[in-house]
Protein backbone atom coordinates (compact mmCIF):
# COMPACT_ATOMS: atom_id res chain seq x y z
CA UNK A 1 0.00 0.00 0.00
CA UNK A 2 1.33 3.73 -1.03
CA UNK A 3 0.34 6.34 1.14
CA UNK A 4 -1.03 9.15 -1.01
CA UNK A 5 1.79 11.72 0.34
CA UNK A 6 4.31 9.48 -0.56
CA UNK A 7 6.73 10.38 -3.91
CA UNK A 8 7.21 7.17 -5.37
CA UNK A 9 6.09 4.02 -5.93
CA UNK A 10 7.83 0.40 -4.94
CA UNK A 11 10.14 -1.23 -7.03
CA UNK A 12 8.63 -3.79 -9.04
CA UNK A 13 5.23 -2.76 -9.09
CA UNK A 14 3.01 -4.65 -10.93
CA UNK A 15 -0.51 -3.05 -11.31
CA UNK A 16 -1.55 0.27 -9.54
CA UNK A 17 -5.26 -0.13 -7.81
CA UNK A 18 -6.77 3.38 -6.84
CA UNK A 19 -9.52 2.32 -4.65
CA UNK A 20 -12.92 3.47 -4.11
CA UNK A 21 -13.95 5.52 -0.85
CA UNK A 22 -15.02 9.04 0.41
CA UNK A 23 -12.24 10.64 1.98
CA UNK A 24 -12.63 13.80 -0.37
CA UNK A 25 -16.12 13.53 -0.38
CA UNK A 26 -18.96 11.70 -2.60
CA UNK A 27 -19.87 14.02 -5.22
CA UNK A 28 -18.68 15.24 -8.87
CA UNK A 29 -15.56 16.45 -9.23
CA UNK A 30 -14.29 15.02 -5.34
CA UNK A 31 -11.20 13.43 -7.33
CA UNK A 32 -9.85 16.98 -8.54
CA UNK A 33 -8.09 16.80 -5.17
CA UNK A 34 -6.62 13.38 -4.88
CA UNK A 35 -5.92 13.40 -8.42
CA UNK A 36 -3.16 16.04 -7.29
CA UNK A 37 -1.68 14.17 -4.46
CA UNK A 38 2.24 13.84 -4.61
CA UNK A 39 1.84 10.16 -5.73
CA UNK A 40 0.30 10.76 -8.48
CA UNK A 41 3.01 11.76 -9.99
CA UNK A 42 4.35 8.45 -9.62
CA UNK A 43 1.65 6.87 -11.13
CA UNK A 44 1.43 8.91 -14.43
CA UNK A 45 4.86 8.09 -14.84
CA UNK A 46 3.87 4.30 -14.05
CA UNK A 47 1.04 4.31 -16.30
CA UNK A 48 3.30 6.24 -19.60
CA UNK A 49 5.51 3.55 -19.39
CA UNK A 50 3.12 0.81 -19.94
CA UNK A 51 2.02 -0.17 -16.19
CA UNK A 52 -1.61 -1.07 -15.40
CA UNK A 53 -3.59 1.25 -13.94
CA UNK A 54 -6.91 0.59 -12.64
CA UNK A 55 -9.57 2.77 -10.79
CA UNK A 56 -12.27 1.48 -8.90
CA UNK A 57 -15.47 3.76 -7.53
CA UNK A 58 -14.39 7.58 -6.87
CA UNK A 59 -10.90 5.57 -7.51
CA UNK A 60 -11.63 6.41 -11.83
CA UNK A 61 -12.88 9.95 -10.89
CA UNK A 62 -9.59 10.61 -9.58
CA UNK A 63 -7.99 8.77 -12.87
CA UNK A 64 -9.90 11.18 -14.58
CA UNK A 65 -9.11 14.60 -12.73
CA UNK A 66 -5.53 13.73 -12.97
CA UNK A 67 -5.23 13.17 -17.02
CA UNK A 68 -4.71 9.20 -17.20
CA UNK A 69 -8.41 8.96 -18.43
CA UNK A 70 -10.06 11.58 -21.10
CA UNK A 71 -13.14 12.96 -20.65
CA UNK A 72 -14.86 14.45 -17.55
CA UNK A 73 -17.24 13.11 -15.64
CA UNK A 74 -20.87 15.17 -16.03
CA UNK A 75 -24.04 14.97 -14.00
CA UNK A 76 -26.66 13.13 -15.63
CA UNK A 77 -29.87 15.20 -17.28
CA UNK A 78 -32.20 13.77 -14.56
CA UNK A 79 -30.14 14.47 -11.55
CA UNK A 80 -31.06 11.31 -10.09
CA UNK A 81 -29.09 7.99 -9.36
CA UNK A 82 -29.18 5.68 -12.06
CA UNK A 83 -28.46 2.46 -12.22
CA UNK A 84 -28.56 0.18 -15.62
CA UNK A 85 -26.41 -1.69 -18.39
CA UNK A 86 -24.73 0.35 -20.45
CA UNK A 87 -23.29 -1.45 -24.10
CA UNK A 88 -19.33 -0.73 -24.56
CA UNK A 89 -17.68 -1.40 -27.86
CA UNK A 90 -14.01 -3.39 -26.86
CA UNK A 91 -11.28 -1.33 -28.83
CA UNK A 92 -8.36 -3.44 -27.94
CA UNK A 93 -7.84 -7.18 -26.65
CA UNK A 94 -4.49 -7.02 -26.36
CA UNK A 95 -4.32 -5.83 -22.80
CA UNK A 96 -5.09 -8.12 -19.76
CA UNK A 97 -8.21 -5.58 -18.81
CA UNK A 98 -9.68 -7.51 -22.44
CA UNK A 99 -8.04 -10.19 -23.59
CA UNK A 100 -11.18 -12.71 -22.93
CA UNK A 101 -12.74 -10.13 -25.36
CA UNK A 102 -12.20 -9.71 -29.26
CA UNK A 103 -11.78 -6.46 -30.79
CA UNK A 104 -15.01 -4.79 -32.06
CA UNK A 105 -16.84 -6.97 -29.80
CA UNK A 106 -20.19 -5.20 -28.26
CA UNK A 107 -20.47 -5.92 -24.49
CA UNK A 108 -22.43 -5.32 -21.72
CA UNK A 109 -21.65 -4.05 -18.57
CA UNK A 110 -23.62 -2.66 -15.25
CA UNK A 111 -23.01 0.76 -14.08
CA UNK A 112 -24.56 2.50 -11.04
Amino acid sequence: MVWHAETALPKGTDLVVVPGGFSYGDYLRCGAIAARAPVMDAVRDFAASGGLVLGVCNGFQILCESGLLPGVLMRNAGLKFVCRDVHMKVERSDTPFTRGYNAGQVIRVPVA
